[in-house]
């Protein structure tokens, strides 16, 4: 992890071709958190691809068989993880779990939850315990199936509680939305306009559900659900 010169903004690099100095207190002895396997290999992850009929597909995949290379950038001055794609969480969820850090495994993973068509967790294979301590309560916290104060308290910065408009209108909750928007957008002079606002509240409230193209291809289209 680095800054430019330039800049204040942070800089993270995850590469299985990087070897990482640790400290020597058995941060990488196979029986350090009780894991006897790296947690990336006991996580599943059904990925969509279009086959050779240009049909979509979905095929199951270790999450470790999927790891890459990637450059993540952490901007000034909020320092929010914001991922261009899904296989930067992939490679950021696999440093995560090499480096230890739990905290980062657990911030990671929760945007690549909802970021994936499904994700499975091996905990146990038969009578061995695969996924265990700190590893398998983050993953248990990330799903909702546990609670942890410390983690709510760490994450509550990383995280807006739409809950907190569940009593407003529509628009009051779009207007909130916009301004999260301007705020982590790199160029804090786009705001959108009241044309995209509206198109904003009639995605909220449509009983079709919408598919997205790539941006400036015009090929936004919805179906009747």
């Amino acid at each position: 992890c680095f800054t430019y010169a330039d800049s204040e903004d942070a800089v993270l690099l995850a590469s299985r071709h990087i070897t990482y100095h640790v400290d020597g207190g058995g941060q990488h002895h196979v029986d350090y958190y009780g894991m006897k396997h790296e947690v990336v290999e006991c996580i599943d992850s059904d990925e969509c691809f279009v086959d050779l009929n240009d049909e979509h597909a979905f095929q199951t995949s270790h999450l470790n068989d999927l790891v890459t290379e990637s450059k993540v950038t952490f901007y000034h001055p909020d320092y929010v993880l914001q991922v261009p794609s899904r296989q930067h969480l992939i490679n950021l969820l696999d440093l995560a779990a090499h480096l230890r850090n739990v905290s980062l495994f657990i911030l990671v993973l929760f945007q690549l939850r909802r970021a994936s068509v499904k994700l499975d967790y091996k905990f146990r294979d038969g009578k061995v315990t695969k996924i265990s301590g700190p590893w398998q309560e983050a993953i248990r916290y990330v799903l909702g199936s546990s609670q942890n104060k410390e983690y709510d308290a760490l994450f509550s910065k990383q995280f807006h509680d739409l809950d907190q408009f569940q009593d407003d209108s529509l628009d009051v909750f779009v207007d909130a939305l916009c301004d999260v928007f301007v705020k982590y957008h790199r160029d804090r002079s786009i705001v959108p306009r009241p044309k995209q606002r509206s198109f904003l509240r009639k995605i909220i409230e449509a009983k079709e559900c919408f598919h997205f193209s790539e941006v400036g291809s015009a090929r936004t289209r919805r179906e009747k659900g």
